[in-house]
């Protein structure tokens, strides 16, 4: 019975997994060793999908973070914060944009530019891995 129910959750796990749409992703090139992945995630399964991590076989480190813009005495002000998870609602989408939620890409190890392709592996809640190509841009 154990054995029945752990291939149940790790199959709905990779259903999950596999269920994610990626629509128009992208990589911003930039001067510096860090660069941010930005990308929309469309989930049509029946319940929220958390991505609790990230890597890059061009990155020493990724991380999933939120960058906020709040008015403190009439000046804006600006900062970017590391977060735990993101989470893919149910029949809806994340979209990681410039000035909300991104992937740092963290220590580059080696020159990137403009159309090529880097690979960013997403780890879901429950192990599964979800790995998307994104081009390198200018924008």
């Amino acid at each position: 019975m154990k054995k029945l129910l752990m291939a149940t959750l790790i199959l709905s796990g990779l259903a999950l997994a596999q269920s994610l749409k990626l629509a128009g992703g992208w990589v911003r090139l930039v001067p510096g060793p860090n660069l941010s992945a930005y990308f929309t995630l469309y989930n049509p399964g029946p319940v929220p999908i958390k991505i609790v991590g990230a890597s890059s076989p061009v990155a020493k480190a990724a991380s999933l973070h939120q960058t906020m813009t709040k008015n403190s005495g009439g000046m804006d002000m600006t900062s970017m914060d590391e977060v735990k998870f993101l989470t893919v609602p149910a029949k809806s989408r994340l979209v990681l944009k410039p000035k909300s939620y991104h992937v740092m890409l963290e220590n580059v190890t080696r020159s990137l530019k403009i159309g090529d392709k880097i690979t960013l592996v997403l780890r879901l809640e429950g192990g599964k891995t979800l790995s998307l190509q994104l081009p390198v841009e200018l924008r």
